[in-house]
């Protein structure tokens, strides 16, 4: 586990943690259907927290001889399975959402050499290279699933899925649907006051970003950034 072929610096299995990199050790191949990653190298802590990378069902949490903890999350569309983990926070039968913390990573059963992460996946059910997924240059397909308009109207509110027509093509017979409920959670929140007002301008993208916004916000930047924050994770959680 000493040669690192890559290093990834927002690896999917990893966001959401203060270090976000991913140091590739082995990647997909006939004979390694699955990726190695290693998070937190220079960190030098002892467990690196790893994230759903999809909303899913438990599939399956147990320990394997071989590749130790293993956690599967599974959706209609997607299949993602974790190995060689240190330590579980989930069980099978389980709801988790993307970005939920289900496992440390580590170097359980005997086919781990060192802690690391070892991702297999798979979309309707073939067998997929995920390095292109975990490392943001394809998008994870979302289920099919109607109960999942509330999901995918909090990705939108994430920006996921950009504006206008690339929205439209991305959530196709969805969209309607997925527009009118991102609606709905923006008015759940009502503005109290003017803080709350720009708060709002900046989620519906009218101050910019970076440089722009801090020019247009002036010295209300940082206490419209705070509320940003709060409104979002009152709108997601």
């Amino acid at each position: 586990m000493s040669k690192y072929l890559i290093v990834y610096q927002n690896w999917k299995p990893y966001a959401g943690n203060d270090d976000t990199r991913g140091f590739i050790s082995q990647r997909f191949s006939a004979s390694h259907l699955a990726i190695d990653s290693v998070g937190n190298y220079n960190d030098g802590k002892s467990c690196t927290p790893v994230h759903s990378v999809i909303n899913g069902t438990v599939e399956a949490a147990y320990y394997d001889s071989y590749y130790g903890n293993v956690i599967t999350i599974s959706n209609e569309k997607v299949s993602v399975s974790y190995r060689h983990l240190e330590k579980m926070f989930v069980a099978t039968g389980d709801n988790v959402a993307a970005g939920e913390i289900v496992a440390y990573e580590g170097g359980t059963g005997k086919y781990a050499t060192d802690k690391h992460l070892h991702t297999t996946m798979k979309i309707d059910g073939e067998i997929v290279d995920p390095e292109l997924y975990l490392a943001g240059k394809k998008e994870i397909p979302f289920a099919e699933n109607p109960d999942n308009i509330d999901e995918l109207a909090r990705d939108v509110i994430r920006g996921k899925y950009g504006n206008g027509n690339e929205r439209k093509e991305a959530l196709g017979d969805k969209y309607d649907a997925v527009q009118k409920r991102v609606n709905e959670m923006l008015c759940e929140v009502k503005p109290a006051y003017d803080i709350d007002q720009l708060a709002w301008g900046v989620i519906r993208g009218e101050y910019g970003n970076g440089a722009a916004r801090k020019a247009k916000l002036g010295d209300k930047y940082d206490a419209v950034q705070k509320r940003v924050n709060e409104l979002l994770k009152e709108i997601l959680k």
